[in-house]
């Protein structure tokens, strides 16, 4: 596992993030809040030839778009909302 850590204009995606994820080796989760990652890299992913990638993705700016994680769905109880909240 890797944690990259970094200012913002710091250069965390150009030299670390995307060239790892050319490399198409291992599962990816990656945070994103602009979304420039998966239009850079999406296609890429999604095409290897060695073993083409399934991509998904939560966007809360734009739910049309996104795979629309619900976490109330999960909430059986009072007690359950109120750990969903605290967390």
């Amino acid at each position: 596992n890797v944690l990259v850590v970094g200012g913002s204009g710091s250069g965390k995606t150009s030299s670390f993030v995307t060239p790892n994820l050319m490399q198409c080796h291992y599962a990816y989760v990656i945070t994103n809040p602009k979304g420039s990652i998966l239009l850079g890299c999406g296609n890429m992913l999604k095409n290897c030839p060695d073993h083409p990638y399934h991509i998904k993705f939560l966007d809360l700016i734009d739910m049309e778009r996104s795979m629309k994680y619900n976490p109330l769905r999960y909430c059986e109880n009072d007690k359950d909302v109120r750990k969903l909240v605290n967390t």
